[in-house]
């Protein structure tokens, strides 16, 4: 029987060492990208954007620039937001 990925994508992100995430009503898991940290000025400022992976059916509705994120217990502010491939994840640049 052939796996649909998308239906089974949250327990795909919890067995890839996925963390918890919430943002607004959303909770489920995400991937830290840390691969993907990239850094960043704005206003004067300089840091580290954090990147997360998440499930888009699940926070697609409530992921927003400037949404207050949680993940692993410490709080974010969603940056910037993007799809990927099929739309089916959504990685999350995080400033903290």
């Amino acid at each position: 029987m052939p796996v649909d990925f998308a239906a089974d994508l949250s327990f795909v992100l919890e067995d890839a060492g996925g963390v918890p995430v919430t943002c607004g009503a959303a909770s489920g898991f995400g991937v830290e990208d840390a691969a993907d940290e990239v850094a960043f000025r704005d206003a004067g400022m300089k840091g580290v954007k954090r990147c997360v992976l998440v499930q888009q059916s699940v926070f697609g509705a409530v992921v927003a620039q400037g949404a207050s994120v949680t993940v692993s217990g410490a709080q974010y502010v969603v940056r910037l937001h993007e799809r990927l491939d099929d739309g089916s994840l959504i990685r999350l640049y995080l400033a903290g």
